[in-house]
């Protein structure tokens, strides 16, 4: 639904068989696609499922923050009430799978057994019948009552899981009546044994000037279920001041400051339903008296937008001190910005002649940066009341800058800021941002709808970002939230850009992605996150070093390296069709970007679909995949092998042999006729390559 009260989020989800779609995530042809994240920012939402619709599916609304008035006719009258509109689908009778807990673990070799309930659509009375698919292999399933009468209930057994391999399985619930069926999914882990034991990496052993909220990282532990992080003030953990139990992940940033100029000690633990592995060594650091970041309040007050700032670093967790200039040029000079790392200096409204560092502050700020810390600064002002210093050529990397130009929507660029917005801006005062484009030492960091909107400049030493927006202006906090923690993890060194998708074409054996690593030398770590091919197999590996052509396969070991290549094609035998992979750089093996999600050729219901390379070729061009597999596809490879040019490109067509190796020939050919005739997948498992 759509309404004026743009605090609450709701949050649409579609069920469909074993696949969940969120609102207004989509592929590039349009249609709704499975994972992505939740919608933070619309209170409009979409689901569109196609080009062939599911039979069934489940629809969900999720108050996923309620903060302001939601009630209709209660409160104020901007009530975040909503519709809910389906098309082309009916409320028919029918049946329901509810797994009462779709998620479990088990200990080989024990059962594992799910509580099933049938539930009835409109009096629905046939005899439902139950089946699985996707259980581990070497396990039999089995049902206590099947077939079914809805409405009712049954107990799914799965049995014989000492002779099944470790891992975790998504296995199918189907139920057929005599007029339709429907699915659901259970998850079930499997685990072998108790787990390995952790290595704890940051914070590193006696560190210092830590953080009050420090950002826990260690190892994945061996076969582990979940984590738990122990924090204390002594190495007998006698006085235990923060403990997080239940982590999925091997890093967490706690929330509740620790004492500043304090010592602590940390342990981390891992376990399964199998048991626990035991703690991991004892690693002590010590807190930072005085925070890292210095928030420089340069505002007139009319507004006052200082609460923009520390609500949003609060909510980020992060400690700041606050100078006020008093709409003044009494600025923090040498000595006072010597002990922070990070200056924040924002200006809201205020013009006419001291908007912005002055001359002094100008050369205490060149001496903090020259230190190797970090500067942004938020002002559509600053250019208006001091001019094109040299300051701001040399430190900030403006070449030139427009005043008043009124900017009213924003989109992030470059390295730091490239994937994020587009913004819509919202103006707490009158709008007079400028365009401020960058020199050849600074890259533009926002693309304004009049022009550059924003500079960033990563002088080796330190680094600095200059908005010729307000911050303030991003209406969301959703969204402040977001691009301020981007800005303080990119000034502390702890921010990796994350690569970018090349398009939106989804290739049979190929990931085919930008690596956005600029001149930064960083490596790419590649997992397998599923595979309807090879349900439960797990494969790490690191991308190789790419060709000039930037072809590379992937390796056991990490490549770190500048990439100048703008895009890589990276083709292995780890890598096959009907599976997701996430693709992370990192400069260092501890720090990773977000991931990049990147699938291989889906799993159209059929034995050929390891063969869907390519649709019916239209008289113009080859179209991607078109979930079946036929003659277009071997006609396609042919093509390719020829070089025509109406071929479509290598890396839709490679499919063989085990390592594809960016040729086409006639064994391509060979095996998509394999596939045609049905023939099983040839290749190996990812995680048994070498």
């Amino acid at each position: 639904g759509s309404t004026p009260a743009w605090n609450n989020d709701l949050d649409l989800i579609v069920e469909a068989g074993c696949d969940t779609y969120l609102g207004n995530v989509f592929d590039a042809s349009g249609w709704s696609t499975t994972g992505g994240v939740a919608d933070g920012r619309n209170n409009t939402e979409g689901v569109f499922l196609g080009p062939a619709a599911p039979l069934t599916a489940t629809i969900r609304v999720i108050g996923a923050d309620i903060n302001s008035d939601g009630i209709p006719n209660t409160g104020t009258i901007t009530d975040q009430d909503f519709a809910l509109a389906c098309y082309n689908c009916a409320v028919q009778p029918g049946f329901t799978i509810e797994p009462d807990l779709p998620t479990q673990s088990v200990c080989a070799p024990d059962d594992a057994v799910f509580s099933i309930d049938i539930g009835q659509i409109l009096g629905f009375s046939e005899l439902v019948t139950l089946s699985t698919t996707g259980e581990p292999g070497g396990t039999s399933t089995s049902f206590s009552v099947n077939p079914v009468t809805p409405p009712n209930s049954t107990v799914l057994t799965i049995s014989g899981t000492g002779a099944a391999s470790e891992g975790r399985y998504s296995i199918a619930i189907d139920g057929t009546a005599p007029s339709g069926g429907r699915t659901a999914c259970v998850t079930l882990g499997l685990f072998t044994s108790a787990p390995g034991t952790s290595l704890l990496t940051t914070p590193i052993d006696s560190a210092v000037d830590v953080s009050l909220t420090p950002n826990f990282n260690w190892t994945a532990a061996s076969s582990v279920g979940e984590y738990q992080l122990q924090v204390a003030t002594d190495p007998g953990f006698a006085n235990i001041v923060a403990q997080e139990d239940g982590l999925a992940d091997t890093s967490i940033q706690i929330e509740n400051p620790l004492a500043t100029l304090a010592t602590y000690f940390w342990r981390v633990s891992a376990d399964n339903i199998c048991g626990n592995g035991g703690f991991s060594d004892v690693f002590s650091f010590t807190t930072r008296g005085i925070p890292a970041i210095l928030l420089v309040d340069d505002d007139d007050n009319a507004p006052d937008v200082r609460s923009t700032y520390t609500s949003t670093l609060d909510a980020i967790r992060q400690d700041y001190d606050i100078w006020d200039t008093d709409n003044t040029d009494n600025e923090p000079t040498v000595a006072d910005l010597a002990p922070y790392e990070i200056v924040i200096w924002f200006t809201g409204d205020e013009f006419g002649g001291t908007a912005g560092p002055g001359a002094a502050a100008e050369t205490a700020l060149a001496t903090f940066l020259d230190a190797g810390n970090c500067l942004f600064i938020s002002s559509q002002d600053y250019f208006f009341d001091r001019g094109l210093t040299g300051f701001m050529q040399n430190y900030l990397g403006v070449q030139a800058a427009t005043n008043d130009v009124n900017q009213v929507s924003v989109t992030g660029d470059g390295t730091v800021y490239g994937g994020m917005g587009p913004y819509t801006l919202s103006y707490p005062f009158t709008n007079y941002s400028d365009i401020v484009s960058p020199n050849a030492g600074g890259t533009r960091a926002f693309l304004g709808d009049v022009g550059d909107a924003a500079v960033a400049k990563d002088g080796g030493g330190y680094r600095t970002t200059f908005w010729g927006f307000p911050f303030e202006a991003i209406s969301s906090p959703v969204d402040r939230r977001a691009l301020m923690k981007r800005t303080v993890d990119w000034c502390s060194g702890t921010f990796m850009a994350a690569p970018l998708a090349a398009d939106g074409v989804t290739r049979n054996r190929y990931l085919v992605f930008h690596p956005n690593s600029g001149v930064s030398e960083v490596a790419f770590q590649v997992e397998l996150d599923s595979s309807d091919t090879f349900p439960g197999a797990t494969m790490t590996k690191w991308v190789g070093a790419a060709d000039p052509e930037g072809r590379a396969v992937l390796s056991n070991t990490q490549v770190t390296r500048i990439w100048p290549e703008d895009t890589l094609y990276v083709a292995d035998c780890g890598i096959v069709t009907a599976s997701t992979y996430l693709i992370r750089a990192t400069a260092d093996g501890v720090t990773f970007s977000d991931p990049l999600v990147l699938s291989t050729t889906p799993k159209p219901g059929e034995g050929k679909h390891w063969g869907d390379c390519i649709g019916t070729f239209d008289g113009v061009q080859w179209p991607p995949a078109n979930g079946v597999v036929n003659i277009d596809d071997v006609f396609a490879a042919i093509r390719t092998w020829q070089v025509l040019p109406t071929a479509p490109p290598i890396d839709w067509m490679d499919v063989h042999p085990e390592q594809p190796n960016f040729l086409i020939n006639i064994s391509d050919a060979q095996f998509l006729i394999f596939a045609f005739q049905g023939k099983v997948y040839p290749f190996s498992n990812p995680q048994d390559c070498p």
